[in-house]
C-alpha cells in the first residue's frame, strides 16, 4: 500500500508552487553548499524554556548541548549531572543505539520495572549493566543497581516533557538470547568467550526496526503529556565497524536506510510525530565542513547550524533579553556563551557583552571571531589579544601583549609559556614557570608543557613527574606521558604508565590501546 497518494492536478500542482521541488544546481548560491540546508515545515512550535527529552546516540548529545545553550531544559541531563557515578563519565552513559534499546528504556522506566537478569551480566563476583557504555568498569551488583536506577529515573522524566527529540542510530543490534532482550551495545569480548552461545547479532528488517519505535511512541502517548510532541532525527554517525561479512559502507548504508524510512512511515502515522532533516543536512554537505577528521564525528559548527534553524523554524520567538544575556555570561561555560551570542549580535554594542564574547571566542578557538571584535572588549591585561596573536603564530606580539598579570593568572602564564617555548627560549620559559608555580603552587600544566618542550630525556621527564605528582595522576596527563615517552623512546616506561591508567571512557580505552600497541 503506498505511503501517500495523491492525484494528478495536486501533484503537478505542488511541483509549481514548492521552491525546493527541484534539485539545486551547483553555483556559488545553493542550499547544498557547503553546508546543506533543507527546508524545514514545521508542524509544531516549540516555546521558550521548554522541557525536552532527548534520545540517542552521540549525536543526540550534541543536540543537547545546543539546546541547553538556547535555554531549554534537559531533565535527562540533568538527572545524570547530579549523579557523582556519571559525573565523570558525562551523558554519553545516556547513549542509546537502536530501536529495540530505545523501546527497552522508555519500557523499564514507564511501563514496568526492569528484571536483574535483563541488564546485569555477572562474571567474578563483578557485574555489568549490557545496556550502557562499555567504558564503565564491572562493580558489585549494589552499584550496578543504583546506576540503573539513575538511567531509570531519567527515562521517567518523560511525562513531565512536552517534547520528546528521538535520534534514531543503527539497526545492527545484539540480541541477549538467555533473556530475550536486545542490547544496546556489543557484548563485550570477555562475555562471549564465557558464553559464546548467548549473544547473536541480529540485522532488523524495516517491520522490525519500525515496530519498536511505534511502540516507544504509544509508550510516550500513554504517560506522556495530551500535548507531547516527538521529533524524530537520523544520527549521521555512521557505523564505525561491521560485523557482518561486507564493506562497512554498505552496512552502514543498509542501516541507516532502514532508519529514515521508519521516521517517514512514523511521521504518516502519528500526528504528535514531526520528522527534522539533521541527517540529510550532514549527508549532503561537504565533507569538510561536516566531519572531524575521523571522518565519524560531526563538526560542532555544522550541529550548531542545524539546531539553530530548528529552534528558528519551530519557536515564535528568537531573541532573549539583555538581562538574561548578561545573566548566561556570568553562569555559563564559554561555548554556551560563544552560541549565545552569534546568535544575538544585537547585544553586541554593549562593552561588557563583547568582552565575554571575545573571551568565549578565544576558549572556543574561534579566533577570526575574536579579531573582529577585540578593539571593542576590555582587554587591560593584554591576555585576550595575545591569544590571537598565539594562534597566528606571532610569539614575540605575545610576550609584548602580557604586559600586566592577568586577574586569571593560570591563564596568563600558559599563553605565555606557549609562546616562549615556541620562541625556543627555553631559560625565560623555566623562569616563567617559576613564576607560575610560585602564584599557583598546586598547578601543574606549566610541568607538563616543559616536559614535552625538552629535548633531553632525562630532564624532560623529571618534569613530567612532577607534573604527575601534582594532578594526582589525571587520566588525561597520563596518556600525554606515555605518548611521549613513546615518542623519546622510552617503550618500557611508556607501557608502564599506560597499563595503570584508569580506562574511564571509550576515547581513553583508544588511546591507551594505540600506546600499548606502539610499545
Amino acid at each position: 500500500m503506498p505511503l501517500v497518494k495523491i492525484n494528478s492536478a495536486t501533484a503537478v500542482q505542488t511541483l509549481k508552487a514548492n521552491a525546493s521541488a527541484m534539485w539545486p544546481k551547483r553555483g556559488k548560491h545553493n542550499r547544498l553548499s557547503p553546508i546543506a540546508k533543507p527546508r524545514l515545515q514545521p508542524q509544531f512550535q516549540l516555546e521558550a524554556g521548554d522541557t525536552i527529552f532527548t534520545i540517542g546516540s552521540c549525536f543526540a548529545r550534541n543536540v543537547e548541548r545546543e539546546l541547553l545553550a538556547r535555554g531549554f531544559r534537559l531533565p535527562a541531563m540533568e538527572a545524570i549531572q547530579n549523579d557523582p557515578d556519571f559525573s565523570v563519565f558525562g551523558t554519553g552513559v545516556l547513549n542509546n543505539y537502536g530501536t529495540p534499546s530505545i523501546w527497552n528504556e522508555i519500557n523499564w522506566a514507564l511501563e514496568r520495572d526492569y528484571k536483574t537478569e535483563e541488564c546485569f551480566f555477572s562474571s567474578n563476583d563483578k557485574y555489568f549493566d549490557m545496556h550502557l557504555p562499555s567504558g564503565l568498569r564491572p562493580t558489585d551488583l549494589a552499584t550496578c543497581q543504583k546506576r540503573r536506577q539513575v538511567i531509570t529515573e531519567a527515562y521517567r522524566q518523560i511525562p513531565k516533557c512536552r517534547v520528546v527529540i528521538i535520534t534514531l542510530g543503527l539497526s545492527e543490534v545484539w540480541m541477549d538470547t538467555k533473556t530475550g532482550v536486545y542490547l544496546n551495545a556489543p557484548p563485550r569480548r570477555g562475555m562471549m568467550r564465557s558464553e559464546p552461545d548467548r549473544f547473536e547479532l541480529h540485522i532488523l528488517s524495516f517491520e522490525e526496526v519500525a515496530g519498536f519505535i511505534r511502540d516507544a511512541i504509544k509508550l510516550i502517548q500513554k504517560y506522556g503529556r495530551p500535548d507531547v510532541r516527538i521529533l524524530l532525527t537520523v544520527s549521521p554517525v555512521p557505523l564505525t565497524a561491521t560485523y557482518r561479512d561486507m564493506d562497512v559502507m554498505q552496512a552502514n548504508t543498509y542501516s541507516k536506510a532502514v532508519l529514515r524510512v521508519a521516521a517517514e512511515h512514523m511521521l504518516s502515522e502519528f500526528e504528535c510525530v514531526d520528522y527534522y532533516p539533521s541527517y540529510e543536512s550532514i549527508m549532503l554537505s561537504e565533507r569538510s565542513a561536516a566531519w572531524l577528521d575521523d571522518e565519524v564525528h560531526v563538526q560542532p559548527e555544522i550541529v550548531s547550524v542545524n539546531i539553530g534553524r530548528m529552534v528558528a523554524a519551530y519557536t515564535d520567538s528568537k531573541t532573549m533579553s539583555l538581562d538574561e544575556v548578561r545573566d548566561k555570561i556570568l553562569s555559563e561555560r564559554h561555548q554556551v556563551i560563544f552560541r549565545i551570542l552569534a546568535d544575538h549580535p544585537q547585544y553586541l554594542e554593549h562593552r561588557d557583552v563583547v568582552t565575554a564574547y571575545v573571551d568565549a571566542a578565544v576558549q572556543c578557538a574561534e579566533f577570526s571571531e575574536a579579531e573582529k571584535w577585540i578593539d571593542r572588549a576590555d582587554d587591560h591585561s593584554g591576555l585576550l589579544a595575545a591569544y590571537i596573536a598565539l594562534s597566528k603564530g606571532e610569539y614575540d606580539k605575545v610576550l609584548d601583549l602580557l604586559s600586566g598579570k592577568h586577574y586569571l593568572p593560570h591563564r596568563w602564564y600558559l599563553v605565555k609559556m606557549k609562546a616562549l617555548i615556541a620562541l625556543e627560549d627555553m631559560e625565560g620559559a623555566k623562569a616563567n614557570l617559576k613564576d607560575w608555580t610560585k602564584s599557583m603552587p598546586a598547578s601543574y600544566n606549566g610541568y607538563a608543557l616543559m616536559g614535552a618542550a625538552i629535548t633531553d630525556p632525562a630532564e624532560s621527564i623529571e618534569y613530567w613527574e612532577r607534573a604527575r605528582e601534582l594532578s594526582g595522576r589525571l587520566p588525561k596527563l597520563e596518556i600525554e606521558y606515555a605518548e611521549h615517552l613513546v615518542q623519546i623512546g622510552e617503550k618500557e616506561k611508556a607501557r608502564e604508565v599506560a597499563q595503570n591508567i584508569d580506562r574511564e571512557t571509550a576515547h581513553i580505552v583508544k588511546r591507551v590501546e594505540a600506546i600499548l600497541a606502539a610499545v
